[in-house]
């Protein structure tokens, strides 16, 4: 396979403090066979150890270590912006990824289309039916309602990125689910990737399945409510983004 000078995909990673599941999925990236820029946005400098790491992979022109203030989409968006790529993957730290994910991400990526693209979700380190009854969920909220998360791997272009606004940096969680609003909005196409992106149940372990999962849906009925007025507004009243009509 050609290896091209400037990636055509960028993956955009943030990472937490004292958070190391990226490690992993660095890994995931580097064994596949395909010329991506990995850009990691931390919240603070890599230590020797970091250092060493990213050293060892032999691709440090690919692979870079930014820094910015702490908040998800404020790191996405820092990530976004020195991106060589003409399309943009958020990947959460610890998701998990291999060949065939990107092999199926590549037969769908149109440079022509104005979509965002997503994965199916798929808990990797908590067996059990309560696992199988979210993952459901998740696709039935992605496919039926066209409400996919950042957990599902978004890919979309970096010129229709910034001009839907990037990443909202004034709140704490949601950051993913606004955007997909603004799409919405601006009638943009949501193109479902026919393959899983794996994660971590960490969150749903640390603060109970139920909990955890109430307070995804309570946030997004937060969300939906005001989101939908505004995006039936728009609709009948014919407004695009100025942005967008000029791309």
């Amino acid at each position: 396979m050609l290896l091209m000078t400037e990636p055509e995909l960028s993956v955009v990673i943030p990472v937490g403090p004292s958070d190391n599941s990226w490690r992993t999925l660095l890994g995931d990236l580097l064994r596949c066979q395909e010329s991506l820029e990995i850009i990691i946005v931390a919240t603070e400098p890599a230590a020797d150890k970091e250092k060493a790491l990213l050293a060892s992979t032999g691709r440090n022109k690919n692979v870079k270590w930014l820094i910015s203030s702490i908040g998800r989409g404020r790191q996405q968006n820092t990530g976004a912006r020195v991106a060589g790529g003409n399309f943009l993957w958020f990947l959460h730290a610890d998701s998990r990824v291999n060949q065939s994910t990107i092999d199926s991400l590549k037969k769908v990526l149109n440079p022509d289309d104005a979509a965002l693209y997503y994965f199916d979700l798929r808990f990797y380190d908590t067996p059990g039916v309560l696992v199988k009854v979210n993952e459901f969920g998740a696709k039935l909220r992605s496919n039926i309602l066209g409400l996919p998360f950042g957990d599902q791997g978004f890919c979309i272009s970096k010129q229709l990125f910034f001009a839907l606004g990037a990443f909202r940096e004034d709140i704490k969680r949601g950051e993913d689910h606004y955007l997909i609003w603004r799409a919405k909005r601006e009638r943009i196409k949501l193109v479902r990737v026919h393959a899983s992106i794996a994660t971590s149940a960490r969150r749903y372990s640390k603060l109970g399945w139920l909990r955890a999962t109430l307070s995804n849906v309570a946030l997004t009925f937060r969300q939906a409510v005001p989101e939908c007025f505004r995006t039936i507004v728009m609709h009948c009243s014919g407004r695009k983004n100025a942005k967008l009509q000029r791309s």
